[in-house]
């Protein structure tokens, strides 16, 4: 029996998804669900069943204003596909239902790709890349911009800034009639 508590470590977390839900998460996710299992224990001053965990987890990650997972499957890396994963992954979003299928050299390039050949040109290119200076810069009070504008993250974000810019220019040249604004008199 795994007792899991406000004190309880990432492992116990992770071994109950995964033994009683099949649910192998990288480690990030372990303890970012983690934390979030401790303080609904901390909540509620004593332990957590396999199934309070499993809600935990679905309010955090599944119920959380997004697409409603249906299914998913992940095989990781066999010779057969090239030493890549592969995801299929069904979900409803905005009440359509959608199914992803990708293959990459991890889960996340492998959801990636999913959802690039899926929404083709609805997906903006650009990357946000985990970075330090931009994790750093909410705790200073700052936008990343202002913190460290040379960091990869505030270069990727003014990068994600013009393709929106971009897209929204080409969008008014096939549109010309939304182009016009009117002047404010003041």
């Amino acid at each position: 029996m795994i007792r899991i508590n406000s004190q309880s470590g990432k492992g116990g977390v992770a071994w109950v998804l995964e033994n009683d839900y099949g649910l192998n998460m990288p480690r990030w996710l372990q303890i970012d669900a983690s934390r979030k299992v401790q303080a609904r224990a901390e909540e509620t001053a004593g332990e957590l069943t396999p199934s309070q965990i499993w809600s935990v987890f679905e309010d955090a990650y599944l119920r959380a204003g997004g697409p409603d997972i249906q299914d998913f499957s992940l095989s990781q890396s066999n010779s057969e596909h090239d030493g890549q994963d592969q995801l299929s992954l069904h979900f409803a979003l905005h009440g359509q239902a959608v199914a992803l299928h990708g293959s990459g050299d991890g889960a996340i390039s492998a959801l990636l790709n999913g959802w690039r050949q899926h929404f083709g040109d609805k997906l903006y290119s650009t990357v946000i890349p985990r970075n330090v200076r931009l994790a750093e810069a909410p705790s200073h009070g700052l936008p990343v911009l202002y913190y460290d504008k040379q960091s990869k993250g505030a270069l990727a974000y003014l990068a994600l800034a013009g393709e929106i810019l971009r897209r929204a220019q080409r969008s008014n040249n096939d549109n010309p009639q939304e182009q016009q604004v009117e002047p404010i008199n003041g």
